[in-house]
């Protein structure tokens, strides 16, 4: 089924900046801390509490259908680099 995630905007923008470092550098990742920047922009908090913002999230994610492609490295997170990603245009988007 998937995630509805137009309520969670933080998991909507994390997917959104996988999805765009996927299409750009299929094999980088994302650090936690970029994560939380994506996610939360302009909010400062402790580490600690940004990783658990970001792991919360990536939970939500692969809760919502992204088990199989969500990856975990050493350095980050990242897209599966063998999957195919397609965004839709925002104003095709059901609301």
């Amino acid at each position: 089924d998937g995630v509805d995630l137009r309520r969670h905007d933080a998991a909507r923008r994390i997917v959104l900046r996988l999805a765009d470092e996927h299409s750009r550098r299929p094999t980088s990742t994302l650090s936690v801390r970029e994560l939380f920047e994506v996610g939360w922009p302009r909010e400062h908090i402790a580490d600690a509490s940004a990783a658990n913002r970001v792991h919360v999230a990536l939970s939500k994610l692969r809760k919502g259908g992204l088990q199989q492609i969500l990856r975990r490295e050493e350095t980050g997170y990242r897209l599966d680099p063998s999957c195919l990603v397609f965004r839709r245009p925002e104003s095709s988007r059901s609301e």
